[in-house]
């Protein structure tokens, strides 16, 4: 049991920029981009993140 709290406590400790992939590498389009830059980015990842970027940049689309 003492390994289980051992292994919570370091989840809740861990930080968001020591488990998620800097921005710069997210496959990341704004919604005015082409469908060819879409599918660019689709031969080598398996989605694409559609951004409003003249806005808030939240993501578009459901």
């Amino acid at each position: 049991m003492k390994e289980l709290e051992t292994a919570i406590a370091k989840y809740h400790a861990m930080k968001l920029k020591d488990i998620l992939p800097p921005i710069d590498s997210l496959p990341v389009l704004c919604t005015d981009s082409s469908v060819i830059n879409v599918l660019e980015i689709l031969r080598t990842r398996h989605h694409v993140w559609v951004i409003n970027c003249k806005e808030d940049g939240k993501l578009s689309g459901y």
